[in-house]
């Protein structure tokens, strides 16, 4: 099952929201880290916990 709402469809969100799901919105900073790091590494792991979440 889907769990981020960019990849789910209307209807899938729309269940989950009838289900009472709970709505987590990771947040991070997209800013340089050198050379060897893309700059939406902050970001990345916010959304990676925040699928693993629960």
């Amino acid at each position: 099952m889907e769990v981020r709402i960019a990849h789910m469809t209307m209807g899938e969100v729309a269940t989950s929201a009838s289900a009472g799901k709970t709505v987590i919105v990771p947040t991070g900073a997209t800013e340089s880290h050198g050379p060897h790091m893309p700059t939406d590494t902050d970001s990345h792991q916010a959304e990676h916990i925040a699928v693993l979440a629960p």
